[in-house]
């Protein structure tokens, strides 16, 4: 019978020892395993400290902003509801979901708020009374202007104004700049349909 050499000998049950080798291995995997782990845990936590100490207002701008331009592509031309466009303050007729509200957003300047205001058109043509509009306050900012950009027939080319007239000539789009912590943010409006 021939032997075989030691390196393929099987070992003996009571023998229960590891070997160097097997030792090795072993340790070596266990330390990618911990080096996999701490790395999870310390990027979970930079994560954790950054998201604790963000400032959230500026995503909150932008989705006011957003709301107010889907608000306005929503506007409507109503005749009972006139469209009413300052430099701090702006007013039109919209839709939302089946009713029609007058909706004013403006810039408080004693509480240095933006303003968002909606009566319904029940209330307007019953009452006639400003304080049935429900108020929410958007939230604190510097500044604020609307601009409204018009094709000017006298003219015959497109421009920005501070204040919008039915007897200027086509509105055609708004644009909403306000100022937050020396911020500046600005949106644009298309509007769906020509004044």
């Amino acid at each position: 019978m021939q032997r075989l050499p030691p390196i393929f000998r099987r070992r003996r049950r009571n023998n229960l020892s590891f070997t160097l080798v097997e030792l090795l291995i072993v340790a070596t995997i266990f330390s990618f395993v911990a080096l996999g782990i701490a790395g999870s845990l310390a990027a979970g936590l930079k994560v954790w400290d950054r998201a604790k100490n963000t400032d959230f207002s500026r995503g909150n701008v932008l989705f006011v902003l957003e709301s107010f331009a889907r608000s306005l592509r929503q506007s409507i031309n109503f005749k009972l509801i006139d469209f009413e466009g300052k430099s701090a303050e702006l007013s039109f007729p919209t839709l939302s979901g089946n009713h029609i509200l007058k909706v004013t957003y403006k810039f408080d300047t004693s509480l240095k708020k933006f303003i968002r205001e909606e009566t319904d058109l029940k209330v307007i043509l019953v009452e006639k009374d400003a304080a049935a509009a429900t108020q929410k306050e958007l939230f604190e900012i510097d500044s604020l202007s609307f601009e409204y950009y018009y094709f000017d027939t006298l003219k015959a080319a497109y421009t920005w104004k501070n204040a919008w007239e039915k007897a200027e000539g086509i509105f055609t789009a708004v644009r909403l700049r306000l100022t937050i912590k020396d911020e500046e943010f600005s949106k644009t409006v298309f509007m769906p349909f020509s004044l």
